[in-house]
């Protein structure tokens, strides 16, 4: 007679201070927890089968496309010719229109009228544009935010124009959304998911769904299950669970998330004499 067990146990990780334990700590910048555990996770020795999947999560949609850290929050324009004072972007989730309302409230605060310099955008090519007062330029060499807004290095207008509503369009594709997902990384998986046939730690990528400001409730109908059986046998105390962009890097979360994973182990249980097989 053989028959086959499958036995599962999951573990919660969060980010939340009010939950997070003293097994458990969050880095700087919110996008990471290590965990150590008092009690090890156990794998069996027996299992042909032992996997990780991320069955559900909970991430506000909050991370900074603009921030000191990522260096693209700074804007200098000219009136007439002469700088003025920089406008450097609090850290935030920005919009073309919450952007063009922080410039605006910036630049009124420094005693220059509100239709000094507008930001807009093309729904049809995805390009920002500037429109300017009279004698009103951007230097885009010195504004660190051009990448997102599109530009090339240079100051736009070339010359400063000579009436209101002059305007000059991107020269790219605005990047504003500068990652379409979660990655979620943990070094409990030597063998990972690969993205473009990189291994990079990758045990579930979630799609980013919820608008600027709301939360996503992660649920999967058919999760994808990292197939691991370099953990077979073995016990595991120490560990980290990390959100990053779609290239990889660590991306800064402001408010608390959790990561559910679930850990799968299967048992060929038989009174034959069975050689033991990897199945993934």
């Amino acid at each position: 007679m053989t028959a086959v067990i499958e036995h599962s146990f999951s573990q919660i990780i969060t980010s939340d201070p009010d939950t997070l334990g003293s097994e458990a700590t969050v880095n700087a910048d919110g996008s990471r927890v290590d965990i150590g555990l008092d009690e090890p996770l156990r794998f069996s020795g027996a299992s042909v089968v032992t996997s990780v999947e991320v069955a559900l999560a909970t991430i506000w949609n909050t991370s900074p496309n603009i921030s000191v850290a990522k260096a693209n929050n700074t804007l200098t324009y000219l009136i007439g010719g002469a700088v003025q004072p920089v406008v450097i972007i609090p850290d935030g989730l920005y919009s073309i229109t919450t952007l063009n309302a922080e410039i605006v409230r910036q630049i009124v605060n420094d005693g220059n009228p509100s239709n000094t310099l507008t930001l807009s955008g093309n729904n049809s090519t995805q390009r920002s544009i500037f429109t300017f007062a009279t004698g009103v330029q951007v230097n885009m060499t010195a504004s660190t935010v051009r990448d997102v807004l599109g530009f090339n290095p240079g100051t736009y207008p070339t010359a400063p124009p000579i009436t209101d509503g002059t305007s000059v369009s991107g020269q790219n594709v605005a990047d504003f959304a500068q990652t379409l997902d979660w990655v979620i990384k943990s070094d409990i998986v030597p063998n990972s998911i690969a993205i473009n046939n990189r291994g990079l730690n990758v045990i579930g990528v979630i799609p980013i769904q919820s608008s600027v400001g709301s939360v996503t409730n992660y649920v999967p109908f058919n999760p994808i299950k990292v197939g691991n059986n370099e953990l077979r046998g073995k016990t595991i105390s120490d560990f980290y669970v990390q959100i990053c962009d779609s290239g990889g890097d660590p991306l800064p979360q402001t408010e608390p998330w959790s990561v559910t994973l679930t850990f799968r182990q299967t048992v060929v249980i038989s009174d034959k004499n069975m050689p033991l097989i990897n199945v993934l």
